[in-house]
């Protein structure tokens, strides 16, 4: 009711440069509400976990998605946002995250205007040389899809790893992914030559922990100060229309994939088209490789997830998207954060390392390496290994909900009920 009476009330604007809320911001709050607890409420009630409203029926979830598509479909049917491209597919979705002024940006519903004097950010400090003690991991890359539009899976997966940067080529991978990950070769900053290899050598926020440096985000143009607290220019983009079409999609995947195929296909196709991609063919893109988490899924929603994880990388999104799906089992539970292939690749003894990497000794490790010695390959970690023991660490019993502080139940003269496991 609240955002209702939002949207009801807000202006209509047609750009973000007011920099204030309006009615499709609104609009894209209420898809994002709806789509999580609709699907809270299904894949936690699935599992029989605690977590889920018991008084919530299935029509009440399928009302939650039908309004997730109601609000997406104002959004779209107003024909004035659209996904931004000039036509540079190689570029353009990488583009998107440096741009300083996005006031007049089709794409851009909502952001927040950083000049680098007045008010700015340490995003370019951080992540101009490839470092920002940040990684992305081998997870995130092996979910992109081949350039023709099938899984990243099989022997080709560990030829393209050999010799770094060869699994990250536009020509060879969605280009996404190469916008999104530092390739060889990549300029991060005007006054300095190409990117070669990941720091895996620097300390503090120079170090890469992963062996893949984020690109996206990185303003390799920037003309103010790199190197100063808080002079960075990295806009804040809060709601974009990309959002608007991957909620759009997925409620229309969870309400029935097989009655929406030609909706979703038309809905995620701006996505793709920015970045050359053919359009999703569920069957082609279906991933049951059995390393793959979601290899159980129905296809359809398997290829919604997909898209929206490689569309929204970074940007802050994946864990509440994990904990809406209560895939934490599937994607927590026991896992270990991995990077790039070091032995058994070209990165091992690179000339740029010497010898300042140390690892496998009883002490002084600065890098940490996936397996034992004997291994024929090996990737990297960012952590050292014996501190996460068996995994990650999640209690699928509690850790779904946070809890409420002993001060707010007494507060409230325990009316309040503590979160489960708590």
């Amino acid at each position: 009711a609240d955002l209702d009476k939002a949207i009801e009330n807000l202006n209509v604007q047609n750009n973000s440069s007011t920099m204030r809320i309006h009615k499709d911001v609104a609009r894209a709050l209420k898809s994002e509400v709806a789509l999580f607890e609709a699907t809270w409420e299904k894949y936690h009630k699935a599992k029989n976990d605690p977590f889920y409203d018991k008084t919530i029926t299935d029509e009440k979830i399928k009302s939650y998605l039908n309004q997730c598509v109601e609000a997406c479909k104002d959004v779209v049917d107003r024909n004035v946002w659209h996904i931004y491209s000039t036509g540079n597919k190689l570029d353009d979705y990488r583009a998107l995250f440096q741009i300083e002024d996005l006031s007049t940006n089709s794409e851009i519903l909502w952001f927040k205007h950083y000049d680098g004097a007045n008010i700015g950010n340490n995003v370019d400090r951080y992540l101009n040389r490839g470092g920002g003690s940040a990684g992305v991991t081998k997870s995130l890359v092996d979910d992109y899809l081949t350039i023709d539009g099938k899984p990243f899976v099989g022997s080709q997966v560990i030829e393209a790893k050999k010799v770094f940067g060869e699994e990250l080529k536009p020509t060879v991978r969605d280009p996404r992914l190469a916008q999104t990950v530092c390739m060889p070769g990549q300029i991060l900053r005007p006054d300095e030559g190409g990117y070669v290899v990941p720091p895996l050598n620097g300390s503090s926020y120079n170090k890469n922990e992963t062996g893949y440096s984020l690109l996206k985000h990185v303003q390799i143009d920037y003309k103010g100060s790199l190197d100063a607290e808080f002079r960075g220019a990295t806009p804040g983009i809060q709601y974009r229309y990309a959002d608007i079409l991957l909620n759009y999609a997925e409620a229309l995947a969870e309400l029935g994939g097989a009655q929406n195929a030609a909706k979703i296909i038309e809905v995620i196709k701006p996505l793709r088209d920015r970045v050359g991609m053919p359009q999703m063919d569920f069957d082609r893109e279906y991933n049951n490789d059995a390393d793959y988490p979601f290899r159980g899924l129905d296809k359809y929603v398997q290829a919604v997830r997909r898209e929206r994880r490689v569309e929204q990388a970074a940007e802050g999104k994946r864990f509440y998207d994990i904990m809406r799906w209560a895939a934490a089992d599937e994607l927590i539970v026991g896992k270990h954060a991995e990077g790039a292939l070091f032995k058994g690749s070209n990165l091992e003894g690179h000339a740029q390392y010497g010898n300042s990497l140390v690892y496998d000794q009883a002490t002084g490790n600065n890098l940490f390496l996936s397996g034992s010695a004997s291994d024929t390959y090996r990737y990297i970690l960012p952590v050292d290994p014996k501190t996460v023991g068996n995994g990650w660490g999640f209690d699928v019993n509690r850790d779904y909900l946070l809890p409420i502080q002993p001060r707010m139940l007494q507060l409230t003269e325990n009316q309040w009920k503590q979160n489960p496991g708590w």
